[in-house]
Formats: structure tokens, C-alpha cells, sequence
């Protein structure tokens, strides 16, 4: 199972349950938070970190066992 995000209802956040995108401009802190939300503990120093960096980091630090069954949060 691949893990996904689900809204309050529990549909998977995509173009057809007209999630809102996500923010290009911010595709660093972007996929810091995926990296936090699939359990991974990204280091702190990532959070102003470049792309290529934030990447780096996840393949050399990923943990697959981390990844929780189900994760709860409020997306605003």
C-alpha cells in the first residue's frame, strides 16, 4: 500500500475531490512536511533547505517502518 492523505471524510486529497494544489513556490517546505507527515523526523536545518538538499537527506535517511498506518491533521 502506497500511503496517501485523506480529508475529514476520508478521501484521498487529489484534483478530483477538489483538493486545493499545493503551492510551487514553496515545493521545499512542501516536501519538508511530507517528509515530517510520513514519519520520517527530517532534520530541523532542513526546513530552509533547497530542493536537492531536502532530497538528499530523505534518501540517505529513509526509514520505511516509520511510516505511519494513519496520520490525522488539519489542512487549512
Amino acid at each position: 500500500h502506497i500511503p496517501v492523505i485523506t480529508n475529514q471524510n476520508g478521501q484521498k486529497l487529489s484534483k478530483q475531490n477538489l483538493a486545493r494544489p499545493l503551492n510551487n513556490q514553496r515545493a521545499a517546505k512542501n516536501l519538508y512536511t511530507a517528509l515530517q507527515i510520513l514519519g520520517q523526523n527530517p532534520d530541523k536545518r532542513l526546513q530552509d533547505a533547497c530542493i536537492d538538499d531536502i532530497l538528499q537527506y530523505a534518501t540517505q535517511h529513509w526509514k520505511r517502518a516509520s511510516i505511519p498506518l494513519k496520520y490525522e491533521t488539519t489542512i487549512n
